[in-house]
């Protein structure tokens, strides 16, 4: 905000600090209720919701756009973080997609797979080296295999090449598609789950689900977007056509729900 405050209106950023961390702190309650409430309704997407969602999925983009840009900004404007984040960003524009156009199959599949790849690459950037690997990175690391400092960071190198390989192999080397989005599937859910896994303590209130259990959420994109692209590859070796029918996913759903 700050080249918006002294750039744009002309005012003193310590005094906008001081007057605004009210404003700033329900401003970012109703927003992370706002994104609840569109996860919720993305669940109905194939109903008489629809039309709404179409309203409320842009504006998720959005939101989760400006919070990429602020975890950008906050670590100096490292690359890494702006390309990792584009999943979750591009994640609702996808479901968009698939309701406006729902036979738009074949761009829908590979928009999903440039999100993996921008996912997977992004993170890569970090464990291979390239911008400083957080510490948390290593401690987890160390945390769960028995490794000390020096063997946690070769195992992240190896893991960021890795990550760097494979997302290139799903996005433009169709015959190893399935093989890499089983290891996208793999290695996304490890990852999530490495958090409250090592995080999570007795001693902490709820043992610390409340945060951690979020931040396993807000990494799900990371091993479900590859699992529906595995899901919905079409079968008989034709894994190059990448047609994603999300609506005919959704009329399986419709017809489980109307079951039940």
């Amino acid at each position: 905000m700050s080249p918006i405050v002294e750039g744009l209106l002309g005012g003193d950023w310590q005094q906008y600090v001081a007057h605004s961390d009210q404003a700033i702190t329900v401003l970012t309650q109703g927003i992370g209720v706002g994104l609840m409430l569109a996860g919720l309704l993305a669940c109905f997407a194939f109903s008489r919701l629809r039309a709404l969602l179409l309203i409320v999925l842009p504006l998720a983009s959005v939101i989760m756009l400006i919070d990429t840009w602020s975890s950008y900004v906050d670590v100096h404007h490292q690359l890494g973080m702006l390309v990792e984040h584009a999943l979750q960003v591009g994640v609702p524009l996808l479901l968009w997609l698939n309701l406006v156009w729902p036979f738009k199959d074949r761009v829908a599949g590979w928009f999903a797979c440039f999100l993996v790849f921008c996912c997977f690459a992004g993170h890569g950037l970090y464990a291979a080296d390239f911008h400083p690997v957080p510490a948390h990175f290593i401690n987890m690391t160390m945390a769960i295999l028995p490794l000390d400092e020096d063997g946690a960071r070769s195992f992240l190198m190896l893991a960021g090449w890795l990550d760097f390989v494979v997302a290139c192999v799903v996005l433009w080397i169709p015959p190893l598609r399935k093989l890499g989005l089983y290891y996208m599937i793999f290695w996304g859910a490890v990852t999530a789950l490495a958090r409250p896994y090592v995080f999570c303590s007795a001693s902490l209130d709820w043992y610390g689900l409340d945060r951690w259990g979020a931040e396993l959420l807000v990494r799900s994109s990371h091993w479900a977007v590859p699992f529906l692209i595995l899901l919905l590859l079409p079968r008989k070796g034709m894994q190059d056509r990448l047609n994603l029918k999300l609506m005919k996913l959704g009329s399986v759903t419709q017809r489980i729900m109307s079951r039940s």
